[in-house]
């Protein structure tokens, strides 16, 4: 949590706009790649652990553009 407030805090020290988008954007990013990490890419079991279904999990890692293993 303090690393995402210090990150929160260097974006708007600079003045950044679309805060918000990018923050959800990064975090999805790390969850999703984390999960699929740590499932060895199994995406039914990364989508379980972070409470999504496969068809989101699946829809996110295009969006994303998340090298993910299939």
């Amino acid at each position: 949590r303090a690393a995402l407030e210090r990150e929160v805090a260097a974006r708007l020290a600079r003045g950044e706009s679309g805060i918000a988008d990018g923050l959800t954007r990064d975090f999805e990013t790390a969850l999703i790649t984390r999960a699929l990490a740590h499932t060895g890419g199994r995406r039914i079991e990364a989508a379980g652990l972070l409470g999504i279904g496969r068809n989101t999990l699946t829809r996110k890692v295009q969006e994303l553009r998340i090298d993910a293993k299939d």
